[in-house]
């Protein structure tokens, strides 16, 4: 139990990839890793939405768990705000995009799931660069900035890029969990 509260970090990212791989591994033909977002796997409608709703609420749930039962600091705090951003972000369903069956869809949801979605990646960035503060290394420092500049800038590739923008996400992503998984020491 101790390892697992000390390495809630890399627990979460590892489900959280897991998921995203089931997710995609039931995807419609239709779906496109090129074009479609992860949050098209968790949208309105979809038969199979709750598997990435799953994993953004599991992730979520872990971080914040795993931030409360260790150390809660200002050091901490945006990653505890980001795993309940992400939390959010799962609990609302992205617009539908994966349904050829006529539904009622929620407005509401389409428009709390990606500023839940932003919000989160606002609080990861912030998650870095305070990781960036706290660094005793200059190694550290380095590695935790490197880090923050790709998420900063395939954050930005992605809201200007609509070409590649399933390819952007997946890149971003990995490059989170990456960073949350090895190089965050909770």
């Amino acid at each position: 139990m101790e390892r697992i509260r000390s390495q809630y970090n890399s627990l979460a990212a590892i489900i959280f990839a897991l998921l995203i791989i089931a997710a995609h591994l039931v995807a419609p033909a239709s779906y496109s890793i090129i074009k479609n977002t992860i949050s098209d796997l968790g949208s309105q409608g979809y038969d199979y939405k709750a598997i990435m709703q799953t994993g953004f609420i599991l992730f979520g749930v872990i971080l914040m768990m795993g931030i409360s039962l260790n150390e809660m600091s200002l050091r901490t705090l945006p990653l505890l705000v980001y795993g309940l951003l992400v939390a959010l972000s799962g609990t609302f369903c992205a617009k539908p995009i994966l349904n050829n069956e006529p539904f009622i869809s929620s407005e509401i949801q389409s428009i709390l799931h990606p500023i839940f979605a932003q919000a989160a990646g606002i609080f990861f960035s912030i998650g870095i660069l305070m990781q960036i503060f706290y660094a005793e290394s200059k190694k550290r420092k380095t590695i935790h900035f490197l880090f923050l500049a790709a998420v900063i800038g395939l954050s930005v590739a992605f809201g200007l890029n609509h070409d590649f923008p399933g390819i952007i996400q997946r890149v971003l992503y990995l490059v989170g969990l990456l960073w949350l998984a090895v190089f965050y020491n909770p």
